[in-house]
């Protein structure tokens, strides 16, 4: 269980550094945005939720489905 929690983890930051470089901005700033009752509510900050939320999901569906 350990290890599929290290997996999601290690995703995670991945989906975030992704997103980051994208938008040109620092991993803090999205992890700000993404966190639930951000105070983010610039439309930026919703497309980085909205963002995240598809990749990260993508990204999963990938891990369980071994591609």
């Amino acid at each position: 269980m350990k290890d599929l929690q290290k997996k999601y983890d290690c995703l995670k930051t991945l989906v975030i550094k992704k997103i980051a470089n994208n938008h040109n901005c620092t991993t803090s700033f999205v992890r700000q945005c993404i966190k639930e009752n951000s105070d983010k509510h610039s439309l930026l900050a919703d497309d980085i939720r909205k963002e995240f939320e598809l990749t990260y999901m993508k990204a999963t569906e990938n891990l369980f489905s071994g591609t």
